[in-house]
């Protein structure tokens, strides 16, 4: 027999992003961000010949691409020799860059007082990834005691600055209490102003808050508008939020398909509820020919998760599979697990 789970639970919450890539410190999932200027048309060896020239601009976008592995290989030591020159030549990407890799312990060992240092060179030079970068130390108390005010300051610098994630993180400051007192109309219009920009996670945010009616009046049309937009920049939360809205016809026609359709897209980013949801849909064989190998992937994928829903799933379905069937529809799974595991 089949486990289910209720339909409205795959709605799922609020998100924030940092400007530092860290491992996950809240119950708010993080969307990494080390931000620059980087131009990955410029061939390589053209770029290594200009940086060797110490042309400032060029050591920048050298020691970016190693530090990301966009347009060169991901190399943490090699982006710390471009960057430090072109830092201490005062090149502010260059110096945020420098001083997040001390802030997160990347190519240089960690440093919170002096990646500190160089976000401040950089924001005194109008960097307001820099300011960001500021408003994460004081909000997460990075070597210096935790000071939400401090913390929404920077931010607001940041915001003002042009610098979405920062928006979006004073409104999760607000929505949670996180070093502030809990304002959700502040919240909201946090939310709103990254969400304007086109910042997914607030997009995706604003669509729950429409969809749960918490703090506004529910408005399920402006729940799947706001996360339509996010899903649309392969946000997986909204992705399966939209699904969600389409599978039991909440605040949009019904469509079965299109509900699988997005299930489809945020599975394929390791959503795990999306994972199971879709391997329901294969499984049951209600709105889609019954296709138990692929219920068997997604099922199995799911339970990476440690869901044993999941897993006693999968098992199921494995019992009801044809001979034959089962080897490949394992083999998918072990090549789909591969891939997902892949940062």
């Amino acid at each position: 027999m089949l486990h289910t789970v209720k339909a409205l639970p795959w709605i799922v919450g609020l998100c924030c992003a940092f400007s530092v890539c860290a491992e996950e410190l809240t119950f708010l999932p993080i969307t990494t961000n080390v931000p620059t200027r980087v131009d990955t048309n410029v061939a390589l060896t053209v770029l290594r010949s200009q940086a060797e020239k110490k042309d400032v601009h060029a050591m920048t976008l050298l020691g970016y691409r190693y530090l990301t592995g966009q347009g060169a290989p991901k190399d943490p030591a090699e982006a710390l020799r471009w960057l430090r020159p072109a830092a201490e030549a005062g090149e502010s990407d260059a110096e945020f860059n420098y001083g997040w890799m001390h802030v997160v312990g990347v190519g240089a060992p960690q440093n919170y007082a002096e990646g500190m240092k160089w976000y401040l060179r950089s924001v005194k030079k109008g960097n307001p990834q820099a300011a960001s970068g500021l408003g994460d130390i004081y909000r997460f108390g990075w070597g210096v005691p935790k000071n939400g005010k401090e913390a929404v300051e920077w931010y607001s610098v940041a915001s003002e600055g042009g610098n979405a994630v920062a928006s979006l993180n004073i409104g999760a400051m607000y929505w949670a209490g996180d070093g502030v007192a809990r304002d959700q109309q502040q919240a909201l219009a946090w939310f709103r102003k990254a969400a304007e920009k086109g910042q997914a996670e607030a997009q995706s945010n604003l669509g729950l808050i429409y969809w749960s009616g918490d703090g506004v009046k529910t408005n399920l049309q402006e729940a799947v508008r706001w996360f339509r937009q996010a899903a649309e920049q392969g946000n997986a939360t909204a992705q399966l939020n939209l699904a969600a809205c389409y599978n039991d016809g909440l605040g949009i026609k019904e469509d079965k398909q299109e509900a699988m359709r997005w299930l489809a897209k945020a599975a394929m980013q390791n959503d795990h509820d999306a994972q199971f949801h879709l391997a329901m849909f294969y499984a049951e064989g209600k709105y889609t020919a019954t296709n138990l190998p692929d219920a068997y992937v997604w099922f199995s994928l799911a339970a990476r998760a440690g869901d044993a829903k999941a897993q006693a799933n999968a098992d199921a379905v494995a019992a009801q599979m044809e001979p034959g069937q089962w080897l490949p529809a394992f083999k998918r799974f072990q090549e789909l697990k591969t891939k997902l595991s892949q940062p």
